[in-house]
């Protein structure tokens, strides 16, 4: 039976209808993350896992850039989804100035640019356990397979450019103003849903994004935000203290494909609908 121009109509606006009333939202927890540390850093303790991701410059200017990457193909978004909304939301735990303290320091917000990594990387593995930002801003010596500001993969496989592999401008994600207040921060750009699109489509195309400050010639200017493992060590070592602490977060919302059997039994009912309708108005 071929549709009248009325009816296909009515049966589209049914599908699209159903695809769009049925989007979730899920938040997605970083599998790994990692700061590298450059300058006289670089030469021996340049790598750091807990308790933060730092981004900027030191008070000897030694510059610090950040590595997050969420697993979005094993997360809870079904294969072939449409996605339609990303926010990366990081916990601000310590400013440049506080003396090596958890608290914030003094000075003018930072804006800090997230781009697309090019190039696989390791979790570092040293300086596990630090509930505390106090003396940790220069990492520890690297373990074979770390992500150093040298290497991708510690002593094994060196980055195509040193401090991350990224494109400045080509791969360009967004900026976010961060200023002194020690709380969640976010990014959220069309660019960053292309990312996650295509990090579900091909796993393989997925090393997380780097983030790094626009002024990397300012001494004393980072911003150093809970990584997941060190959230996990403070919550562990305070599990009364009131003070909220979280790892980073991927929040993403999503359209789920309906399954073929699914668009069929919608389209037959739209389908009928319209024919009983039209009987009626016959009468």
């Amino acid at each position: 039976m071929k549709l009248s121009a009325a009816a296909a109509a009515i049966v589209g606006t049914i599908l699209i209808g159903a695809a769009v009333s049925s989007a979730n939202v899920v938040d997605i927890p970083a599998s790994q993350d990692a700061t590298l540390l450059g300058g006289s850093d670089a030469t021996t303790n340049n790598s750091l896992a807990d308790p933060g991701i730092f981004v900027g410059t030191d008070g000897q200017g030694n510059p610090k850039r950040g590595l997050v990457e969420f697993n979005v193909a094993t997360s809870q978004i079904p294969a072939g989804a449409i996605i339609t909304g990303v926010t990366l939301q990081m916990d601000l735990g310590q400013v440049a100035g506080s003396g090596g303290g958890s608290g914030g320091g003094s000075g003018a917000s930072e804006t800090l640019s997230l781009y697309d990594e090019a190039q696989a990387w390791g979790q570092p593995t040293n300086v596990a356990g630090a509930s505390t930002f106090s003396g940790t801003g220069h990492g520890g010596a690297p373990a074979t397979g770390d992500a150093t500001w040298n290497y991708a993969f510690y002593n094994t496989v060196p980055w195509t450019t040193v401090g991350g592999s990224y494109v400045s401008g080509a791969s360009d994600r967004g900026d976010a103003t961060v200023a002194t207040a020690l709380v969640p921060y976010s990014w959220s750009t069309s660019n960053m849903i292309a990312d996650v699109q295509n990090w579900l489509d091909t796993p393989s195309s997925n090393n997380g994004w780097l983030l790094k400050n626009t002024d990397e010639t300012s001494a004393t200017d980072f911003r150093a935000f809970w990584s997941a493992q060190g959230a996990a060590a403070y919550l562990a070592a305070n599990p009364t203290n009131p003070l909220v602490v979280s790892a980073p977060e991927l929040i993403v919302s999503y359209t789920p494909v309906p399954e073929p059997k699914s668009l069929l039994v919608l389209a037959v009912t739209g389908l009928y609908t319209l024919t009983r309708r039209r009987k009626v108005c016959r009468v």
